[in-house]
């Protein structure tokens, strides 16, 4: 591919980016609603994430109330259980 091409896809996909981006972003999801999509898509109880993650039941549920914020430490954990990206806690 010559210097010219190549040019002109970096430039023109950078202006799609930018177009989908402005015209239909992605959605902000809380952590608390995307732990709860993941805890039941995989059928499995807060207990069971709790002993198979290491995150403590208590930690588990305010984290689910909304009362506390997902540490690295459990988010790291917990992407490896539902083995998505920690990105999705964001």
């Amino acid at each position: 591919m010559t210097l010219a091409k190549a040019d002109y896809r970096d430039v023109l996909g950078g202006l799609v980016e930018a177009y989908e981006t402005e015209r239909d972003p992605e959605p902000v999801i809380p952590a608390a609603e995307m732990l709860w999509h993941l805890i039941e898509s995989k059928g499995v109880t807060q207990a069971t994430v709790a002993a198979e993650t290491g995150v403590g039941e208590s930690t588990l549920c305010e984290v689910l109330k909304g009362k506390r914020a997902i540490s690295r430490k459990a988010m790291r954990s917990l992407a490896d259980y539902s083995r998505v990206d920690t990105s999705v806690f964001f």
